[in-house]
C-alpha cells in the first residue's frame, strides 16, 4: 500500500509537467479535454527536448462520455501512467509516442495513439462495424461538413472491437 502510495504521490507531483512546450524538439497535436479526436488537429504543441513524449489520454467521464488530452509529456511521466493505466476507472487510455509526423496525413504520433485515427474535417472517412483494428476497416465514406470521423470501442463476443464512421458534431455546454 505505501508502494502504490508513494507511486500516486510522485505522479501526482509530476503529472503538471506534462504541458510544458517549447520551440525545439518533436512535434504534438494539442488539446485538453476534447470530444473527439478531429478536435485536436488545430493546434500543436512543440516538447522542449528529448526528454519528452507525444502524448494522448482518453477519460471517460461520469456521464460516460469520452475526452482527449493531448501534448508533450515527460518520458518518465509516461513510463509511471503506463503502469498506472486500469488502476483509475476514469482513465481508459494513456500513451505515448516519439515518433515523426507522418508524411503522408501530416498528423503527429500521438494522434493515432489510443487506437485513433483523426480526419481532418470534411475528410473521407472509414465505415466499419466491430473490426479487430481500426486499420483493418477497407471502407471509406465522404462525411458531411457538419460530421467528423469517429472510432467508437465496444465489447462484443468477448473480443474488443471498434466500429467506425460519420458522426455529427456536437457542442456540450457544461453550466
Amino acid at each position: 500500500m505505501a508502494g502504490r502510495h508513494a507511486l500516486v504521490t510522485g505522479l501526482v507531483a509530476i503529472v503538471g509537467l506534462f504541458y510544458l512546450t517549447s520551440v525545439n524538439g518533436l512535434s504534438c497535436l494539442f488539446c485538453d479535454r476534447a470530444v473527439n479526436i478531429t478536435d485536436c488537429l488545430t493546434q500543436k504543441a512543440a516538447c522542449k527536448d528529448v526528454d519528452e513524449q507525444c502524448f494522448l489520454d482518453k477519460t471517460i467521464l461520469p456521464d460516460l462520455t469520452s475526452v482527449f488530452s493531448a501534448g508533450c509529456r515527460s518520458k518518465q511521466v509516461c513510463a509511471l501512467i503506463a503502469s498506472a493505466v486500469g488502476k483509475r476507472d476514469s482513465v481508459a487510455c494513456a500513451q505515448c509516442c516519439d515518433d515523426p509526423v507522418n508524411n503522408k496525413t501530416l498528423i503527429p504520433c500521438n494522434g493515432y495513439l489510443c487506437n485513433q485515427n483523426p480526419q481532418p474535417a470534411g475528410a473521407t472517412c472509414g465505415v466499419c462495424d466491430r473490426v479487430s483494428d481500426p486499420k483493418d476497416c477497407s471502407v471509406d465514406q465522404e462525411c458531411q461538413p457538419t460530421e467528423v470521423c469517429k472510432v467508437n470501442t465496444v465489447f462484443s463476443g468477448g473480443a474488443i472491437k471498434y466500429e467506425l464512421g460519420c458522426e455529427q458534431k456536437t457542442v456540450s455546454y457544461c453550466f
